[in-house]
């Protein structure tokens, strides 16, 4: 069963550059995302891709480009997914979910992650937590807007 607080990441924090969410089905099925920049972005650019259970020494399975225009995930060549693949259509309800789309169901859960979308620093405190970003992070963020 889930907390009683309910978890909504603000759309801007896709953007953040290392912004990672579980989607829960409360049936015991979870589904980790990431939508992160890469380290040598020739433009800006944000990849999406799920956390995979393979022994891979990568563990992040690459699933297409966000779109933040829109909140969409386009696949591209390098995609290791195709469009009818479950893994791309739960990360497409979350994002429709995230940006206002559509609804959370009964008993499915977004939940945060334990690290900063910005650095991916650890965040200890729950108010850090569902905030998304660790102090210094939140702090910078808000002097600079």
């Amino acid at each position: 069963m889930h907390d009683v607080w309910e978890y909504r990441p603000d759309p801007g924090h896709l953007q953040a550059g290392r912004f990672v969410f579980t989607v829960d089905n409360g049936r015991g099925r979870r589904l980790t995302f990431r939508i992160a920049r890469p380290r040598r972005a020739v433009r800006d650019i944000l990849f999406a891709s799920v956390r995979t259970d393979t022994a891979d020494a990568w563990p992040w399975a690459y699933v297409g480009v966000y779109e933040p225009a829109d909140g969409t995930v386009r696949l591209t060549g390098g995609s290791r997914f195709a469009a009818t693949d479950l893994e791309v259509r739960v990360l497409a309800f979350a994002l429709r979910v995230i940006h206002g789309r559509q609804a959370l169901p009964a008993g499915y859960a977004l939940l945060p992650s334990a690290r900063c979308a910005c650095c991916g620093t650890r965040v200890a405190t729950r108010t850090a937590t569902v905030a998304g970003f660790a102090p210094a992070c939140s702090q910078r963020l808000t002097q600079a807007a």
